[in-house]
């Protein structure tokens, strides 16, 4: 993570991006680097923006920001210092590793759009794997609202999905072998329904 260092005589404190005390401080007098190498240099965190707590303090208003003028509802557990956030198909949640220096993504497996945000914390998730440990929100809130887009086309046809990037073909594949795949089961299920009634009809009278 890049993190802002104020240069000025005595002080030796760096801030993470959108803390209010950068605003105090001229260009002139700051730099950016790594959050690794301030502390390599012998500077100390911030007391609003560092820490783990500082670093939920800005990512609270960060999705806040991110998530402002769309329909995407957001939810912060205290107690275990986890983000959720709630689309209109899916519900996720994601908190912050450090042996992995970044935040987790999770998606809940059974996603009921009548069971309100408090019961759905407590579902099951599974973790989203293709989406790497990440310390953006940006980012996070992006790939949910794009999986969750993608989700919604196949729902209606998969074909309709785009195919213009790598991962986009990589989804689309993925996509047309899940429909291929549950039409089969489907014959399957119909040819199944056609013998147990046939073997149910009683033969003719000679």
């Amino acid at each position: 993570m890049d993190v802002f260092v104020s240069k000025s005589k005595g002080s030796k404190v760096y801030h993470r991006p959108g803390c209010h005390y950068i605003d105090r401080i001229s260009i002139y007098y700051g730099k950016i680097c790594s959050e690794r190498r301030a502390i390599r240099n012998g500077y100390c965190a911030c007391k609003y923006c560092g820490g783990t707590a500082g670093l939920h303090r800005m990512n609270r208003k960060a999705l806040q920001k991110a998530a402002a003028g769309t329909k995407l509802e957001t939810f912060y557990d205290d107690k275990t210092s986890t983000f959720y956030l709630r689309t209109g198909i899916g519900f996720w949640k994601f908190y912050w590793k450090d042996e992995a220096d970044g935040y987790l993504l999770y998606h809940l497996n059974a996603f009921d759009p009548d069971i309100p945000t408090e019961s759905m914390t407590q579902g099951h998730f599974h973790r989203q794997k293709d989406f790497a440990a990440n310390e953006s929100i940006e980012k996070i809130v992006k790939y949910i609202a794009d999986h969750d887009r993608a989700k919604a086309i196949i729902a209606d046809d998969y074909r309709k999905l785009p195919k213009s990037t790598k991962k986009q073909k990589k989804y689309y594949k993925q996509a047309k072998k899940r429909a291929q795949r549950e039409e089969s089961d489907r014959v399957d299920r119909l040819f199944a329904l056609i013998a147990n009634h046939s073997a149910n009809i009683p033969p003719l009278s000679a």
